[in-house]
This record gives structure tokens, C-alpha cells and sequence, in this order.
């Protein structure tokens, strides 16, 4: 990295092929024509989709593997360094970036999954700093780099402070001399907590017969510290939230001072570039997102606040405690709901429909209250509220409520307009819906590629597209017999229902193919974004998917040699964020996706799945000025 430190040794001698940036010219004329991607040789290529070159992706599929996918949005590379200050900023993926390994650098499925585990790991700042590299030599060349060459161990410390209260502390020290540690702080919410318990971590940590320097960019926490280098503690001490905290500090530190060891303090910025800190801020704050404390809570306990207690320990009122009696509270409101309740004349008391949705089971509701949670409190969570409440201000609904005299659209004259109608049915909104649909089962099928299981995704391709896409050379003749069976015009037929079936098979184009050629494998992949109202939602919406492409699987399973399998994967989502949560994971599973990647995309769909909603919303309300303008 430019101005910042230096290459010791020498560089090593695999080949990265960087053709993000090539034209596909200059990605055939470095690849294919000068001999690169050599088959047999060891050497590593990042890619991108949108200017991959085909006649390179084939070459790429023939002799490597996709080790790899870097998704959109994530920070990919240092840029824009300062000498004068030696920060650096960081650059984001546009789209997703694939590495790619070749068959003699990855020679067998461990290697492979070790070196995807080693790429998953790596973490870039905000700073443009990789904080797993806690060695020091870059960090000697930077704005602290004095500190680096004080005698004994090196440590820095860092605590985190979540929006909601949550709050984690961490330490690393330089060259792994002390094991680094993070863990989760309770008690109530400030800055100054995480940051006093990553200092006694350390202090804990380290040995009584070496010396000690402590890098934190906490101010305050240094400044309080000193304070207290006295022959009593000062009055003031007694009110302080974290004095259980602070006295063992203390007493850690003139532990270590009566064992004749220095312990030194340096102040070093926040997100400035300085490796052992931000590697001690990445795991701060992966901690606070935790529940694993392992430091006594009686550190953290406030003698005058009033005390809960959690797992049979006491905890003063915070994030973890807010969190946990909202989960009570929540659990014994959906039991009540659950038994059954009387009215005075006897008879049961029906339970609200909102309330009968919110309590199916394998609905994915959890993920759904996550993504809600972290809605800001605007316009589009106001609808979103309403729409799961069945309460949206359609026409329908406000003509029962007697503030419209009609319930017809406005847009297509239909006599009932719903919340459903304009979701699911609105003539006049086809093209947001079909964008919509698009932008989902674009996210499912990309969780596919990027996940690397050996999975070819094609989508919308009738019978006739699939001779076109790329397969390895043994496949080929079986394939190519199946097309041709297919998509021959003059079929020889008994009936004209035989021929009508014949000519359906052939116009079929399902949203996806994902073909596994080593398996010898497809799937015929169906993605629908559908009303989640009714109880058995999901499965009348599969079964007629189903039964819309059983003559082609049946078709194709007919004409390929044994040893192959036809399926159907159905993915139904509802327009609310609905969605059977054990068959999408078993589903993305099969397909090579991780337990990890189908949390994350099962996340990212709902979130999205809700911003769909809106943007219907947004179209309608669109289309309606627009007519009105029309009208005037």
C-alpha cells in the first residue's frame, strides 16, 4: 500500500489476474491469447459479472473454481491516502466480485474450504485497514507508530456502543503475544463502560513480570484513571455508574505497580488507520451483538440502581435486560392469545385475523420482526404496519368505513380495490409488480452462484434456450438429444392432446434452471411473491406451480439417460414477508447455499420484500396524480 510500510522478502509467486477492470478485449488478449489461466498452473482471478468475458468464463469453468464471491456493498479497497495525516478511506463493491482458483492451487475439498474460511474472515476498516493483521509492521509506519517500540507487550483496547445500549469490549495485542479476548458488557448504556472493561481485560491477561502499554482512544477512560493515582478514592467516586468497574481497575493496576513492572497509557485515534485498534474495535463490536459475558457482573452493578436478575445473576437495567423482558412479555402475550377465550353469551371469542397471522408457525416471523425493528419510523413503515395489520387505506376499505362511496379502482374499474388487488392483481401496476418479482428471485438466484456449490444458474430460458448454454464436453451429447426431442416441430403424435402437451412443454419458461453438471442434476427453479392471507397460502400457490411444470419435469426425466434428476424447487414468498422457513432452507441448502448465506439472504429478502410493498404503494399513488393531472 502506497506510504505505507514495506515488503519484506520475496512476494510470492501465484498470479492474481485483476480483470475487474478490463475491457473484454484486453481480458482475451491477457487470458486467452498471451497464455494466461494456463491449465495445470497455480494462479487466482477476481471477476465480476456485468464485464466478464464469455469466451474467459469458459475457460474459467473448465479449470477453476469459484473459491469465493466478495457481495455488493462490501469494502473491497484501500483508496485516497493522505501522507499528511496517513489516513486512508475504503472503496465498496458495486456488484459482487468472484476469485476464482485454479484446480492446482485448490487440490482438494480441504484446501478449498480452508481457504474460503480464510477469505470470509477478511475484514477491511472503514480506514482501509485489515484489522486481522496485528503484527505491527504497518502500524510502526503510521500516526502512532512510537508507541510500537516501547519494550514488553503491546496491547490495544477498545469498547462498543451500540444505538439500542447494547455494548461489547475487546483487546488484541501485537504479534498475538497475549490471546485476544472480547466479551459482551451489561449494565447501563455509556461509552465509558466498554471501553474500562477492555482495560481490565487486558490487565487480567497480562503477565505481573513484563511491562505493559495499553492503546485506547478513550479520553475519558484515561483521564478517570489518572484521577484516581491517590491515597484514597475522591467522593465523587461513590455516585460514578461504574465504580465496582473502575476500583478494579485500580486495584489491577497497583497490583502490577507493586510488582515493580511499568504500565503505560497512550492515547491513539479513533478509526484512524491504526491496525491493533481497529482489530480490537471489529471485535468490540462483534461482541456487543453477542450475549456471552465472562466478566463478573458485579463489575457492572451500580450500588444504587435497582437490580434484575437474568439466569440467576444480577444485572442492573440495560439493552440485554429492555431485550429480554420484551421477549417475555412477548411470549406471554402470544400464549394468551393462543388459549381460547369466552364471551358472555358462551360462545368462544374469535381471535383476530392480524393476530391469527402473526401466530402461524414456520413463517419466518422472527426475521420479519428484525427487519421491522430496524425500519426508521417514517411514511414506508407506516404503510408497511398497515399492510400487515390488513388496515391499508385501499378503496375497499374505505368504503366500508364510510368514507368513499365506491370501492371500484380507479385505475382498472375493478369493483373491489384491496390491499391484495393492488399487490398482487392491478392491471395498471403489471410492470411494478413484474420488477419486483425480478429484483426477489434475482437475490435467490445470486445467493446460488455466489455460494459456490458447483450450481449453473440460467433464468427465464424456454426448452429451445437451453441448447445454447455453456456444459462440459461429456454432457453434451445427452443434452443435446434431450433439446432436440423437446423442441422438434414435427413430433410424431397419436392425439391432439399429445400434441397440444408437446407444444405446451415447449413454450414453458420456468424464472430459472440451475443445473449441476458433476451431479448430473437440474432443478427448474419457480420464484412467486403472492398474497400470504390465507392460511394455506403457500401451498395452494406451490401446488399450481407444481402441476404448471410436472409434464416438463416428467418430459425431461423421460428423455435423459439414468443417472440424472429432474426437480422442481418452488420458492413463495408473501407480499407481507411471509415465507415456510425449514423449506427455504432446505431448498437453499440443497443448492449449496451455507447456513450462514441463507441468513443472510433470508434477511436481505425481507427487507426487500417490504421495500417492494412500498414501491407499489409508491407507483399506485404515482399513477393516480398522474390521471388526475390528466383529468384537470
Amino acid at each position: 500500500l502506497e506510504g505505507w510500510g514495506r515488503l519484506d522478502g520475496i512476494p510470492p509467486v501465484s498470479t492474481v489476474y485483476n480483470l475487474l477492470t478490463l475491457t473484454m478485449a484486453e481480458q482475451r488478449q491477457n487470458c486467452l491469447l498471451q497464455g494466461g489461466l494456463a491449465a495445470g498452473g497455480v494462479w487466482y482471478a477476481l471477476t465480476r459479472k456485468a464485464t466478464l468475458d464469455p469466451q474467459v468464463q469458459e475457460r474459467l469453468n473448465a479449470g477453476a473454481i469459484p473459491v469465493h464471491v466478495f457481495c455488493r456493498g462490501e469494502r473491497a479497497a484501500a483508496a485516497r491516502g493522505s501522507w499528511r495525516k496517513g489516513s486512508l478511506s475504503v472503496s465498496k463493491t458495486a456488484e459482487g466480485w468472484t476469485l476464482w482458483a485454479s484446480s492446482a492451487a485448490v487440490t482438494s475439498q480441504k484446501s478449498q474450504a480452508e481457504l474460503k474460511l480464510r477469505l470470509s474472515r477478511l475484514r477491511l476498516t472503514a480506514d482501509g485497514v485489515d484489522p486481522s493483521d496485528s503484527s505491527g509492521r504497518e502500524a510502526a509506519y503510521g500516526p502512532a507508530g512510537k508507541a510500537y517500540q516501547y519494550p514488553g507487550i503491546i496491547v490495544a483496547t477498545d469498547g462498543s456502543l451500540k444505538d439500542d445500549g447494547r455494548m461489547g469490549a475487546a483487546f488484541v495485542s501485537m504479534r498475538n503475544r497475549l490471546p485476544s479476548r472480547s466479551v459482551t458488557v451489561l449494565g447501563s448504556a455509556s461509552s465509558t463502560r466498554p471501553e474500562l472493561t477492555g482495560i481490565a481485560l487486558a490487565l487480567e491477561a497480562s503477565p505481573s513480570d513484563e511491562d505493559v502499554t495499553i492503546l485506547t482512544d478513550s479520553l475519558v477512560a484515561m483521564t478517570t484513571l489518572f484521577s484516581l493515582r491517590r491515597a484514597d478514592f475522591p467522593l465523587s467516586l461513590h455516585h460514578n455508574a461504574c465504580r465496582q468497574l473502575l476500583t478494579h481497575v485500580v486495584q489491577l493496576l497497583n497490583q502490577r505497580h507493586a510488582a515493580g513492572v511499568v504500565t503505560r497509557f497512550v492515547k491513539v485515534k479513533s478509526h484512524c488507520g491504526e491496525p491493533l485498534n481497529e482489530a480490537a474495535d471489529a471485535l468490540a463490536s462483534a461482541a456487543a451483538e453477542a450475549d456471552d459475558s465472562q466478566l463478573s457482573n458485579a463489575l457492572h452493578l451500580d450500588p444504587d440502581s435497582v437490580h434484575f436478575y437474568l439466569n440467576g445473576t444480577p444485572a442492573v437495567w440495560g439493552a440485554v435486560v429492555r431485550n429480554q423482558l420484551i421477549q417475555k412479555a412477548a411470549d406471554r402475550i402470544a400464549a394468551d392469545y393462543g388459549r381460547p377465550r369466552m364471551m358472555r353469551d358462551g360462545t368462544a371469542k374469535p381471535v383476530t385475523i392480524t393476530c391469527a397471522w402473526l401466530l402461524r408457525q414456520d413463517q419466518g416471523r422472527q426475521v420479519l420482526g428484525q427487519t421491522l425493528k430496524k425500519l426508521q419510523l417514517d411514511s414506508s413503515k407506516r404503510r408497511t404496519l398497515q399492510t400487515i395489520a390488513g388496515a391499508y387505506p385501499s378503496n375497499a376499505l374505505l368504503c366500508r368505513w364510510k368514507l368513499r362511496p365506491t370501492a371500484i379502482c380507479d385505475l382498472c374499474a375493478c369493483p373491489a380495490e384491496t390491499q391484495s388487488h393492488i399487490q398482487c392483481v392491478c392491471p395498471a401496476l403489471k410492470g411494478a409488480r413484474i420488477a419486483a418479482h425480478h429484483t426477489l428471485a434475482g437475490m435467490v438466484f445470486n445467493a446460488v452462484i455466489d455460494a459456490g456449490g458447483g450450481w449453473a444458474v440460467h433464468r427465464e430460458l424456454t426448452v429451445a434456450g437451453l441448447q445454447g448454454i455453456p456444459m462440459p464436453q461429456d454432457a453434451m451429447t445427452d443434452w443435446y438429444r434431450m433439446c432436440d426431442e423437446m423442441t422438434e416441430q414435427d413430433l410424431m403424435t397419436d392425439t391432439a392432446a399429445d400434441l397440444s402437451l408437446a407444444s405446451g412443454i415447449r413454450r414453458k419458461r420456468p424464472d430459472g434452471w440451475a443445473v449441476h453438471w458433476g451431479r448430473r442434476m437440474i432443478r427448474i427453479l419457480e420464484f412467486t411473491r403472492c398474497n400470504d392471507y390465507r392460511q394455506d397460502w403457500r401451498e395452494t400457490t406451490e401446488q399450481y406451480k407444481t402441476g404448471r411444470y410436472q409434464p416438463l419435469r416428467d418430459r425431461m426425466t423421460e428423455l435423459l439417460p439414468r443417472g440424472w434428476s429432474v426437480e422442481i424447487v418452488n420458492f413463495t414468498l408473501g407480499i407481507r414477508g411471509s415465507f415456510a422457513e425449514s423449506r427455504w432452507t432446505a431448498a437453499l441448502t440443497a443448492l449449496g447455499v451455507s447456513e450462514a448465506g441463507v441468513a443472510r439472504l433470508l434477511a436481505a429478502l425481507v427487507a426487500q420484500c417490504l421495500t417492494e410493498l412500498n414501491e407499489l404503494y409508491s407507483t399506485r399513488a404515482a399513477a393516480l396524480r398522474q390521471r388526475a393531472d390528466a383529468a384537470a
